[in-house]
């Protein structure tokens, strides 16, 4: 903690069930995922507890790095679903879908790969010549051949 970076806190702005926070430190933190060490600053709490309203127990357990690649997932996995529910799909579509399959299945949040390989049989069928088709071939080929050697 770093006592000198002391904000007030405004417990009406607060959702809390005992205690209000009634200041904000600089805190260091360690990243849940990546283990590195960052500070989860005072502004940011108060951001956190009286603008966005988040509970006041929430902790802060990745680093800003991460909590941006954690809300890209996010993103396209919300469109990557919204997608595969469609049964017509535009050529720009079918391109959003074979990316955001791509990134997901590389960042660990797509494993079926039965399913990812329809999708490139799809593309290779629809849009051949599009450049994501070629990078979801080589991702898929890449963990087969991981599987294997395994």
């Amino acid at each position: 903690m770093f006592p000198e970076s002391v904000i007030l806190g405004d417990a009406s702005k607060q959702n809390y069930a005992i205690y209000p926070r009634r200041y904000y430190v600089d805190v260091l933190r360690e990243c849940r995922t990546c283990r590195r060490p960052f500070i989860f600053f005072a502004r940011e709490q108060r951001y956190w507890f009286e603008t966005l309203h988040f509970f006041v127990d929430a902790d802060c357990v990745l680093c800003p790095s991460c909590r941006r690649d954690s809300q890209v997932i996010r993103r396209r996995l919300r469109r990557y679903s919204d997608l595969r529910r469609e049964s017509q799909l535009t050529d720009a579509q079918l391109q959003s879908l074979v990316d955001d399959a791509t990134y997901l299945f590389i960042h660990g949040a797509l494993r079926d790969v039965n399913s990812l390989g329809q999708l490139k049989n799809r593309a290779v069928k629809v849009i051949p010549e599009y450049v994501g088709t070629t990078r979801l071939r080589e991702v898929l080929a890449n963990a087969k051949a991981a599987t294997r050697a395994a």
